[in-house]
């Protein structure tokens, strides 16, 4: 991978680029989305990468899927989640097709990350002007719990 596109992956997201939300366990929850993950790897990738779900389960309440991102010829996974959406009068699920690419866009989403994608918001590092995360709800430091 060049540098070119390497830097055009690694660079953090500016601050109205970035939403919370409350994760488990009341913890903040920084995030970008999908759309603009797209727009990275199109920028980076001259619009020549590929998402490809693997495989996918409906579990009880969720839907899980992996999926292969291909992209300049390097190939990431990532596992993505969606809770299945259910009517509140029935309980019978709204529309499994929209769970299904909801997880596979949080499966892109973290694919996407391990060619450095919004890295920031894993790390606790923040571009200029964005508060970081809380220490209680920054990830481990490498080695932790080791």
């Amino acid at each position: 991978m060049n540098e070119n596109t390497r830097s055009s992956l690694v660079a953090p997201f500016p601050d109205d680029a970035v939403s919370s939300r409350r994760g488990t366990h009341g913890k903040t929850l920084q995030y970008i989305e999908t759309w603009r993950v797209v727009d990275r790897l199109n920028e980076a990738f001259a619009h020549d990468w590929s998402l490809r779900v693997l495989e996918w389960k409906l579990l009880d309440a969720e839907v899980v899927v992996w999926a292969e991102l291909d992209a300049g010829g390097v190939v990431k996974h990532g596992f993505g989640n969606s809770t299945v959406t259910r009517s509140k009068d029935s309980g019978e699920p709204i529309s499994i097709g929209d769970d299904i690419k909801a997880a596979a866009s949080d499966a892109l989403k973290k694919a996407a990350t391990l060619f450095g994608v919004g890295l920031e918001l894993y790390s606790g590092r923040s571009s200029a002007g964005r508060a970081p995360l809380p220490e209680a709800d920054r990830p481990p430091g490498p080695g932790a719990g080791r």
